[in-house]
């Protein structure tokens, strides 16, 4: 809940800010980048979708791998690809991810602006 001095743009403006912050701490090894290793990532079979946390997650079929984000967007669930696994590495996932965080905090729906782009 928003205190009643704060606008609707200063709450965003310090949700970002807290989102940026924390991708320079993973950037610079202060916090855990991810919780996925390249081992495991490697290792998994199964049909499934493993979270690494973050909104990231990677998702494994037979025809392969892909990361994704879940997020939200207007109070709705926004799932957005982020590329396939050998596209995307294990590093570069987080910060994709935290690209779309921020950009879905500014209220930026993606899936349309990826439609205008096409």
């Amino acid at each position: 809940m928003r205190p009643p001095h704060a606008s609707a743009e200063t709450v965003a403006e310090i949700r970002r800010d807290y989102f940026v912050l924390a991708a320079i701490r993973q950037n610079h090894g202060l916090t855990r980048a991810y919780k996925l290793s390249a081992r495991q990532v490697a290792a998994f079979t199964e049909s499934k979708v493993y979270s690494d946390g973050g909104g990231l997650y990677l998702r494994v079929r037979p025809s392969g791998r892909s990361w994704f984000y879940i997020g939200t967007l207007d109070g709705k669930r926004i799932e957005l690809g982020l590329g396939s696994a050998p596209d995307v590495s294990l590093p570069k996932a987080p910060e994709r991810a935290a690209a779309i965080r921020a950009i879905l905090i500014d209220g930026i729906d993606l899936r349309i602006e990826r439609a205008k782009a096409r």
